[in-house]
């Protein structure tokens, strides 16, 4: 009873923090599912850092990539055109 008590709680809390998101940022009605993935994510990324604390092959291709293209900040804009 306890467990779904807390459960009814956390998805009436989270609706209207959602409802909140919209009334702000109308555009955004048709992406809310964004939003939602955006708030569990950390469920995936917590994993895949711990999997992956070890290996530094990102940072040497984003190094590898700096040397290329003449700094950081061409990288960074690459990364959100291809991200977004």
């Amino acid at each position: 009873m306890g467990s779904a008590l807390f459960f009814f709680f956390y998805i009436i809390t989270s609706a209207s923090s959602y409802a909140a998101f919209i009334a702000e940022h109308p555009y955004m009605w048709r992406q809310w599912w964004a939003a939602v993935l955006f708030d569990y994510f950390y469920v995936i990324q917590d994993y895949y850092c711990w999997w992956t604390i070890k290996d530094v092959s990102v940072l040497t291709f984003l190094l590898l990539l700096s040397d290329i293209f003449g700094g950081i900040e061409p990288i960074i804009i690459w990364l959100s055109l291809i991200l977004t």
